[in-house]
């Protein structure tokens, strides 16, 4: 197998560890994108160490992880900022509660 052949393999991977990643944060649960990262940072120096014409080869798969990398972080934020609307919510209802408690409440007479 190529260099390009075992590239083109582990891309693929972390495709399908993306896409876990965007059901898992659609979900409502956490992800941890450290190993992502990591991997990409390896992919992309194993990358160049390809000659250039070969590397060429792997373009349109590098294009296509760009894409679903983009949808990642597009997912990531709506849940963030729906997650910053509930907070800014129970804030107001914080507030409101407190204005209706009774200065003395829970103080013994």
């Amino acid at each position: 197998m190529t260099a390009t052949e075992t590239l083109t393999r582990e891309l693929s991977g972390v495709s399908a560890i993306i896409a876990a990643a965007r059901g898992l944060v659609n979900d409502g649960q956490a992800v941890n994108l450290q190993p992502l990262e990591a991997e990409m940072r390896r992919l992309c120096a194993a990358i160049e160490s390809v000659p250039r014409a070969e590397a060429q080869n792997l373009e349109p798969r590098l294009l296509a992880l760009i894409d679903e990398l983009d949808r990642l972080f597009t997912v990531i934020s709506c849940k963030r900022d729906a997650l910053k609307s509930e907070f800014n919510d129970l804030t107001l209802r914080d507030r409101a509660v407190s204005a209706y408690v009774a200065p003395n409440a829970g103080k013994p007479r």
